[in-house]
């Protein structure tokens, strides 16, 4: 099997949906509340710098280029490293429908209990 065909399936059993939430300039803070789905977050910064304020009130800084991955649980806040300095970055939603994502799984502890 070529290393394409094993990506091929790969992306057939997740099914990604990419939703785009931001691309370009981020001139201010953007909180991103915590969502009930199964997807993640991905932030590519691809010029400047940026924090990353996380649900449990930490705070990550990047430098471009960087990428950052969330979960769709966890509420974070997006800002400029530097007050007022706008950085290039693109915000993405990957939502996963297909047989192997999360969410269409089998709860393996429930099949544990009735196994």
């Amino acid at each position: 099997m070529s290393r394409l065909d094993r990506l091929s399936a790969l992306l057939e059993g997740l099914l990604p949906e990419i939703v785009v939430r931001h691309a370009g300039p981020l001139t201010a803070s953007q909180e991103l509340a915590a969502g009930t789905g199964d997807f993640l977050h991905l932030h590519l910064l691809l010029d400047g710098q940026q924090k990353i304020r996380l649900f449990n009130a930490s705070t990550v800084s990047m430098r471009a280029p960087g990428m950052a991955l969330l979960r769709s649980d966890r509420k974070h806040t997006l800002a400029a490293a530097v007050a007022g300095e706008p950085h290039q970055i693109l915000c993405i939603e990957a939502h996963f429908a297909g047989p192997a994502a999360p969410g269409q799984r089998p709860d393996e502890r429930a099949v544990r209990r009735e196994g």
